[in-house]
């Protein structure tokens, strides 16, 4: 008879095997002492999305899918009521209505097992909503939210195409009844807000304490500028959506320079990253205006795509003023006859002196990424000799290409 491994040994081969659901499950019915160990990876994350829809109910001028068989939503439920200890297992859980590029289907509204499964969920830590372009902003999708958002073990938040229409239910939400409540990170992407009122009797002025957070990730819509300006009164308005008075990290994406000013100077006093993408060249939508201070930040990462990267580039550094910048990493996307041609040495000229001449008593290192099919042996010396040589001499330039 062969020996038996420890069981410390077969935990640990099904700790290396958690991304591979089969051989967890097989581990957990081959061997009683792997069970407790399998169920744990097997339940960890729980992604509840569309089922097949084939009744079609018209609501006003659009046809609606509903689920017209159990969802797996549904399944969960069951199998919680005959084991409600498998909910403890659970840290992740994520809720899309995304199907058919062209179909949602609406199963959360209509959803009976939904808010049930998210009371028993103890130990969630992760909570998404993802691809919900066209989700209804229902009563059990406010009502799982909220509580989703309200578990003490919760670290991280998505909402991903989400369309919300009532304001007074969503500060709801990020209201949290006890002091102190931090998120590690709030990622908002593609939201709609839509006719959005402001109203003076629309938000209590005595809610409870807003949710902090310390990691904030914002993508906007292409060429929302609607709701782009509706999210930003949201975080702007007293009470705000979201504390931001301990944001340390802010990863935005949007297509307008004058918007990312805005952001940026709500985050101003404590950040110390910033991740900048810029979608369109910003002359477009008008000049820029005062400088931003920000005292605390260690790492700006720039990136810019399109037309006009290196003009883009070199009016944000401008408006900059970082006492105790360390690290600046620009990641420019241009086509290789932009990127070869001499048009543009200005910019590079200008960013090169400014850099070097600008008041950063801690930089260290100027990173360039460049997505570019030019092999690197051919660029680099172009860039290196001609278009960067002050900080080519300083030692703080490092080129990166893919």
């Amino acid at each position: 008879m062969p020996p038996r491994l420890p069981t410390e040994v077969l935990e640990a081969v099904v700790d290396a095997s958690r991304d591979n659901r089969t051989t967890v499950a097989a581990c957990g019915a081959a061997a009683r002492q792997l069970l407790v160990r399998s169920r744990m990876h097997l339940f960890a994350n729980i992604f509840l999305g569309s089922p097949r829809a084939n009744i079609t109910r018209t609501k006003g001028s659009l046809h609606i899918l509903y689920p017209s068989v159990p969802t797996r939503c549904d399944f969960l439920g069951e199998l919680l009521e005959k084991n409600p200890s498998l909910a403890r297992y659970v840290t992740g859980l994520v809720l899309s209505e995304a199907g058919h590029p062209s179909v949602t289907t609406y199963w959360i509204s209509q959803s009976i097992t939904l808010v049930p499964i998210v009371r028993l969920l103890s130990n969630l830590r992760t909570f998404a909503i993802r691809e919900g372009h066209r989700s209804e902003w229902s009563p059990v999708l406010k009502q799982a939210m909220n509580l989703c958002l309200h578990t003490p073990s919760l670290e991280s938040v998505e909402l991903s195409g989400l369309s919300v229409t009532e304001l007074p239910a969503l500060f709801t939400i990020f209201a949290t009844p006890h002091p102190g409540i931090t998120l590690q990170c709030l990622k908002l992407s593609a939201l709609v807000l839509p006719g959005v009122s402001f109203g003076s009797g629309s938000i209590a002025q005595n809610e409870p304490s807003r949710m902090a957070v310390y990691t904030l990730d914002v993508s906007s819509i292409d060429s929302d500028f609607a709701s782009d300006e509706t999210l930003i009164e949201l975080f702007s308005k007293s009470p705000p959506l979201v504390n931001l008075s301990r944001l340390r990290h802010f990863r935005l994406s949007v297509d307008d320079i004058l918007l990312a000013i805005q952001w940026v100077q709500l985050c101003a006093t404590s950040l110390e990253r910033l991740d900048l993408h810029l979608k369109y060249h910003w002359p477009r939508f008008g000049a820029l205006e005062d400088d931003i201070t920000l005292d605390q930040l260690l790492v700006f990462c720039f990136a810019v795509s399109g037309p006009g990267a290196m003009s883009t580039a070199l009016r944000t550094l401008r408006i900059l003023r970082t006492p105790r910048l360390a690290d600046i990493t620009f990641s420019i996307s241009l086509p290789d006859a932009e990127l070869h041609a001499s048009v543009d040495e200005s910019h590079w000229t200008a960013l090169d002196c400014l850099i070097s001449t600008q008041t950063f008593p801690s930089l260290t290192t100027v990173r360039f990424k460049f997505d570019s099919s030019v092999p690197r042996d051919k660029w680099q010396p172009v860039l290196l000799r001609e278009r960067l040589p002050i900080l080519n001499n300083s030692g703080m330039l490092v080129l990166e290409s893919p």
